[in-house]
Parts: C-alpha cells; sequence; structure tokens
C-alpha cells in the first residue's frame, strides 16, 4: 500500500515537471516570439524611414540643382556648386540620436560614362548612400539599413526622357508596342490604323487607307498629358471625333477598369498622370549655331543665320553659302576641306582628317546648298571631329554593310537607305555611332538600323521625318534585328508598322505631331504586289488578339550618356533616377 502511494506521488511529480516545463517552454517562446516581432516592426520601420529620409535627400538634391542655370555658368563654377550641393546635403543628413542617419555621395561619372576628365562635362553620375541607424530602444538590437541610389545630371531637353511623345499631338493609331514613358500635350488613342500601300515617292500623291479592324496600343510604363487624352473607336483623328475625351485634371481619376479600355487588353494599363514639371524644349536653330561655334575654329554663327523651315529656297541657300564661306574664312589648322569638285572618288583620306576637328565637305564650283552628296563606304571620325555638309547628305548602303562614327552637321536633307528595288526584298544594314543634325528633312527608307561600339543612331532634324519599308513584310515571331537610335523631329513624322516591321530601340520624338500606325500581325498570306503596290490580308480583330506588334518601341536610357558633348544643349539640368533604388540591411549589437 505505502508502495503504491509512493509510486503515485512520484507520477505526480513527473507529469507536474512536465506541464512545467511546457508551460516554460511555451512562455519563453511567447517572449521570443514577442520579441522577434518587436525586432521584426522595428527591422520594418527602419527600412521604411530609411527609405522615407532617401525620398527627402533626393527631392532636396532635385530641388537644388534644378535651379542652376548653365546659360552663362563656367565649368568651372559649375564644379563648385554642385560640390557645395553634395556636400551641404551630406552635412544636412548625417545626424545623431536615437537614429543615426549617414549620407555619403560620390561621383561616379568617370566610371560611369568612361571619361578622364568629368569637369570637361555637365552631365554627371552620382552614387547616393544613406546609412540609417535605428538605436530608440537599447534593449532591442541597433538595426542598420542603408538604402542607395544613383542619379544622372543631365542638360538636355527633356524629350530624350521619353520612349514616344510629342510637344502638340501625338496619335497613336492601333496596336503600337511601347516599353518606357510617353508624352504629348495631347494623346489620342485609336484602334484603327491608317497605312499607304503604294511607293512613296517626291512627286507622288500617296492615297492613305483607314483599317478598323485593329486593337488599342499597349504601353508599358506611364502616359504624361499636358492637355487631353482623346479616345476614338472604329476611327483615326484624320477620319472622325473621338469617342472620349479626358482632361488632365481628370487623369488621375480615371478607375484602373475604365483606362484598360483605352489599352491592348493583353496588358497591364499604364499609368496616366498630368504633367507635374516644365518641358524643357528644343531651340532648334540655336542648338545648331551653338554646335558651329564650339568647332573649335573661330566661328560666331547666330541664330538667324541657320536655315528655316518656314524660308524659301532662296533664302536658305544664302544662308547655307554664308555659312560655308564663313568657315572656309577662317583659314584654321583645324580646318580639312573635301572638295567633291576635285576628287569625288576619294573623298575622306585618313591622313586628310588626322588632327582635325573640323571635315567641310563642298563643292568649291557650286557653293549655293543645292548639292547632293553620296557616302557609300564606310566613314570613321575621330571622337570630337564633326562633318559638315554644304547641302544635302545620302548615306547609302546598298552596295554592302555599311558603317558611319562620328558626328555630322547637315546644313540641308539627310537620306538613309538601302536598295528600295522590290517589296520584300533582303534588308540592308547600316551601322552607327553617331549623332546627326539636319537643317532640312531627314528619311530612311530599307535600312536596318543598328548601334555600333555600344553606341547608336541621333537623329535630329528641323523639317518632317519619314522611315518607311523597315523590314516590310517580315514574319514578326522572326528575329527581328532592333533599330538602334533615337530620332527626333522638329516638325512632323508619320510612322507606319503595317507592311513595315519595326523594332526600335532607343525612342522617337516630334516637336509638332507624331502619328504611329500599326497593327498586330505575325505574318501576310497570299500576297499580291507589283514593284509599287502591294494588297495585304489584313486579321480580323479577334485574330490579332496575341499576335506581335509591327511597331515596337523599347526606351534606351543610354541615349543620354553617349556622346553628351554631341547632344542637344539646355541650360537647365534634367534629373534622373538610373534605378529603382537598392536596400542593405545589418543588425548590429
Amino acid at each position: 500500500m505505502k508502495n503504491e502511494q509512493g509510486s503515485t506521488l512520484i507520477t505526480v511529480l513527473l507529469i507536474s515537471l512536465v506541464f512545467i516545463t511546457i508551460g516554460l517552454t511555451i512562455a519563453s517562446m511567447t517572449i521570443t516570439s514577442t520579441k522577434q516581432a518587436e525586432i521584426r516592426r522595428i527591422d520594418v520601420s527602419t527600412a521604411a524611414q530609411s527609405t522615407d529620409e532617401m525620398d527627402r535627400v533626393i527631392a532636396d538634391f532635385t530641388d537644388s540643382v534644378t535651379k542652376l542655370s548653365l546659360a552663362d555658368m563656367s565649368k568651372g563654377d559649375y564644379e563648385t556648386k554642385l560640390q557645395a550641393i553634395t556636400s551641404g546635403l551630406e552635412t544636412k543628413y548625417t545626424t545623431t540620436g536615437s537614429t543615426q542617419t549617414v549620407l555619403t555621395i560620390t561621383d561616379i561619372t568617370q566610371a560611369k560614362l568612361g571619361i578622364s576628365n568629368p569637369q570637361d562635362y555637365y552631365t554627371r553620375y552620382y552614387n547616393f548612400q544613406l546609412q540609417y541607424v535605428n538605436n530608440e530602444n537599447s534593449a532591442q538590437p541597433t538595426l542598420t539599413n542603408t538604402s542607395k541610389r544613383t542619379m544622372l545630371l543631365s542638360p538636355t531637353p527633356s524629350f530624350l526622357q521619353y520612349a514616344v511623345g510629342s510637344e502638340h499631338t501625338l496619335n497613336l493609331n492601333g496596336a503600337s508596342d511601347i516599353t518606357g514613358n510617353v508624352y504629348g500635350n495631347t494623346v489620342t488613342l485609336a484602334n484603327a490604323a491608317r497605312y499607304a500601300n503604294q511607293l512613296i515617292t517626291t512627286n507622288q500623291t500617296t492615297p492613305y487607307f483607314t483599317l478598323h479592324e485593329t486593337l488599342y496600343p499597349s504601353i508599358k510604363g506611364s502616359v504624361v498629358v499636358d492637355n487631353e487624352m482623346d479616345v476614338y473607336n472604329n476611327t483615326t483623328k484624320q477620319d472622325g471625333l473621338p469617342s472620349t475625351v479626358i482632361n488632365k485634371q481628370s487623369l488621375q481619376a480615371t478607375p484602373a477598369n475604365t483606362a484598360a479600355n483605352y489599352f491592348y487588353e493583353k496588358s497591364t494599363p499604364p499609368m496616366l498622370q498630368k504633367s507635374m514639371g516644365t518641358f524643357t524644349t528644343v531651340d532648334f536653330p540655336k542648338t545648331v549655331a551653338d554646335k558651329l561655334n564650339m568647332l573649335g575654329i573661330g566661328l560666331q554663327i547666330k541664330k538667324t543665320d541657320i536655315p528655316l523651315t518656314t524660308g524659301t529656297d532662296a533664302e536658305n541657300q544664302q544662308k547655307r553659302s554664308a555659312i560655308v564661306q564663313k568657315i572656309l574664312a577662317t583659314n584654321s589648322p583645324s580646318l580639312c576641306v573635301v572638295d567633291n569638285s576635285k576628287n569625288p572618288n576619294d573623298l575622306f583620306s585618313s591622313q586628310a582628317l588626322q588632327g582635325k576637328k573640323v571635315v567641310l565637305l563642298t563643292n568649291t564650283a557650286q557653293t549655293n546648298g543645292t548639292n547632293t552628296y553620296t557616302i557609300a563606304n564606310n566613314l570613321t571620325l575621330a571622337q570630337n571631329q564633326w562633318l559638315v555638309v554644304d547641302g544635302n547628305l545620302d548615306l547609302s548602303s546598298s552596295q554592302s554593310p555599311l558603317t558611319i562614327q562620328g558626328n555630322i552637321l547637315v546644313l540641308g536633307n539627310i537620306t538613309i537607305h538601302g536598295d528600295p528595288v522590290s517589296f520584300s526584298h533582303t534588308q540592308d544594314t547600316m551601322a552607327f555611332a553617331t549623332t546627326i543634325y539636319a537643317t532640312g528633312k531627314a528619311t530612311i527608307t530599307s535600312t536596318n538600323i543598328v548601334g555600333s561600339n555600344n553606341k547608336m543612331l541621333v537623329l535630329l532634324t528641323q523639317d518632317d521625318l519619314l522611315i518607311t519599308r523597315i523590314n516590310e513584310l517580315t514574319n514578326a515571331t522572326n528575329q527581328v534585328p532592333t533599330m538602334d537610335g533615337y530620332f527626333y523631329t522638329d516638325h512632323n513624322a508619320e510612322m507606319y508598322g503595317v507592311g513595315s516591321l519595326f523594332h526600335i530601340h532607343g525612342g522617337i520624338f516630334a516637336k509638332n505631331e507624331l502619328t504611329i500606325n500599326a497593327i498586330r500581325q505575325n505574318s501576310f498570306g497570299s500576297i499580291t504586289s507589283t514593284d509599287t503596290v502591294v494588297n495585304l490580308p489584313f486579321d480580323s480583330r479577334s485574330d490579332q488578339i496575341g499576335q506581335a506588334s509591327r511597331f515596337v518601341v523599347n526606351y534606351d536610357k543610354s541615349v543620354l550618356v553617349n556622346n553628351v558633348d554631341a547632344l542637344p544643349f539646355a541650360t537647365t539640368l534634367n534629373v534622373i533616377s538610373d534605378d529603382a533604388g537598392t536596400q542593405t540591411k545589418g543588425n548590429g549589437s
């Protein structure tokens, strides 16, 4: 009996011990979980506060640098002011206390741009690093969060920040596919596209047709609207009236499900927003005059000396001739004159060009700006060398693939073309690492445009821009060469991704009006054509769903940093985030 009582007592004690152990374990786990939850709360709070603080840093930096006017500022003064701004921010955002912050701003321009003397440029790259230390609770571990941003300062016009856009009217007719931000004072969207089925020649009035069976565009980015957005249903701006009109005040209040109706249903609708800042525009004649004066041969060209699209042929010929005579009159040792009337078969001798800053292509027998010069061989200019063309320039890749490297200023029209003998011919190719200015019109036809030496073609023209017959009738599911370039017109441009197939890697912008027509169709079945007319069989709207767009634009930000001296110069700075921001965490004791 006594033994049984002793066993019962031991059993009770063991059970009690087990429950006490379990209870202590649960209590310990609860305390640990509570502590971990608190640490996690502080960790999340630290990360959020670090991000918020970095946002304040960037806002402060942006406000300070955009107040700088570069109009009459030397590069030495610019350097001094930037150093004052960055060091002032480092002092302001480096603090002590229960929460500590350490801001470090590093100039990484040399590494990013690959240049030896960053102080010679207005373009700047900065790495912002903000270390945020939270020690508000001494009973908890010290938590550290580091936020990083890479920021680009660019003294370039605003248009270079957009994949597609227009300062006046942007018409997106049909199913273009755009990756990047879009800008327009007025933006029109249509589920119809226009196209021409005849070759465009100088003396031909081309009939345009409206194709009603298309889809709306797809845009992966933001749509920035300064005035209003008009939506057309089964028609275009040229053919009918909008079915929906949204002014800029109500853009951000537009419900997401409503906005989705305006875009390709297989894509996420873009963010619709009104313009929040000032758009920095291009003064084209002044830009050309500035580029001529910066050639280093002693020119003093005024904005009023530049040929204008509004001028008569006689007036513009007189202006071109006057500019050429001023260049010749410098007698500069840095000038190389290539006289087309004397040695037309060998225009560019590398030995003759060596050490020259300016290469003038002219015809001394007729310097009235009416000449057209053809370059059908590779052309390589030095990094700081410019080719100035007295008249029109024809770059032809019809004989063999062509490589053009260097900067070109054309006092007339620019034509870039392959062999346009027939529809569906093998596409010719031209490789560019250059910036081209043309005071007249620009035409690109029947050739692929590819980049060279990690650079691309930047083409800026004062008059209309026409790009046509690119990869015509090519299957969109094939591997299509990208068109590596950024294209700007100070006037109008209209593109047709219907029979043609565009894969622009860069961007396109018009100061006046830009119209893009496109369909979604991988390939065409039975095609009837002659050398001048082609009849395309189009898929129905329902059949186009899921097929590839025939006009694709992917924005490339490298246009802002390549050939920084050759790009248009703005007197105000654009501040651009080069990434979305990164964070690293570390726990201290």
